[in-house]
């Protein structure tokens, strides 16, 4: 893992600024996914902005006939909505299952040994590949 800046967010106008000020920002949410890109090396940001503080992304609601889902809402509180369960059940579905996982920017080298650390987690598949770079899919 690179040397990064870890800053936590007070609120999504701090997030935004803090970015703004990094040479090189990536924002991290749940982290199952940022975390082994960093520990891989296969990213090195300047800084790590947190936004788990941060209420305002969080939560779900009706609104217009369409439902609203916070950035920061977990898998867990979509599957159990009543909201999405009756306007969208195959999303509360697929939720249920815990996500999925999407790596690119990974070195076709590297492929084997990204996708073995995953692999206990995730159906992994490598995807398209492209002068020596490849996409690693996987699903629960």
């Amino acid at each position: 893992m690179y040397e990064f800046n870890y800053r936590r967010a007070n609120s999504v106008f701090d997030a935004v600024e803090s970015s703004a000020r990094a040479e090189d920002a990536s924002y991290l949410a749940g982290g199952m996914t940022l975390i082994p890109v960093l520990k891989f090396r296969l990213a090195g940001p300047s800084d790590v902005i947190d936004l788990a503080g941060l209420s305002e992304l969080r939560g779900i609601r009706s609104e217009g006939g369409a439902v609203v889902i916070g950035a920061m809402t977990t898998h867990a509180e979509v599957a159990g909505s009543t909201e999405v369960r009756s306007a969208i059940p195959a999303l509360a579905d697929l939720a249920a299952t815990g996500g999925d996982l999407a790596l690119s920017g990974i070195l076709e080298a590297q492929a084997e040994d990204v996708a073995g650390a995953f692999g206990g987690a995730f159906d992994m598949r490598v995807g398209a590949m492209s002068e020596g770079w490849v996409r690693i899919d996987g699903t629960r």
